[in-house]
């Protein structure tokens, strides 16, 4: 089965097309359905076609589909100046605009530090879902410097889901918003 990411890109400050492929990072994680355990299966790759205005692809060949959930995350490298905002569809129907994710009402920040010294995390993969397997993912996104990162959810409980390498995260952590 042929999985495709469809990142979209829209600028405030540059094109929306016509980037350099390479200026485009997409990085997959493979989540067991069984587990939780998360593998890192693409990492940090070029985008492989401009599909259309200001759509960026890769193209991922995953015929597990009943044993993994698929998580692609997208970054734009590029040296130009730029306000980026990401969509990455088919898998996760998620938009990321300004440093805020998420579809809800209630803008709540997520902190991730070290256990036990309390430094915070940056750079980490975070992802939000409504149920305990994991399989609704409903935001996600990167730790800032402080290791803290900001969405926008409905009240009620969800699960966040963390990777970094170097890092053995128990997931989920179980969070409630209100």
């Amino acid at each position: 089965m042929i999985m495709r990411m469809y990142p979209f890109f829209a600028y405030a400050s540059g094109p929306a097309e016509g980037l350099t492929l390479s200026d485009i990072a997409i990085t997959i994680l493979r989540v067991a359905r069984t587990d939780k355990s998360v593998t890192k299966v693409v990492d940090a790759v070029p985008a492989q076609a401009e599909i259309g205005k200001g759509y960026y692809a890769y193209f991922y060949d995953a015929t597990d589909l009943e044993s993994y959930d698929y998580l692609p995350f997208v970054e734009y490298t590029g040296a130009e100046p730029v306000n980026p905002s990401f969509y990455a569809g088919d898998l996760l129907d998620v938009t990321v605009a300004g440093g805020l994710w998420g579809p809800g009402a209630i803008e709540w920040t997520y902190t991730l530090t070290e256990e036990g010294t309390g430094t915070p995390i940056p750079d980490a993969q975070i992802w939000v879902t409504t149920d305990l397997v994991g399989s609704h993912v409903i935001a996600s996104g990167m730790t800032d410097q402080n290791g803290q990162i900001k969405f926008y959810l409905d009240a009620g409980e969800v699960y966040i889901f963390r990777a970094k390498a170097g890092y053995n995260f128990a997931n989920p952590d179980t969070e409630v918003i209100s």
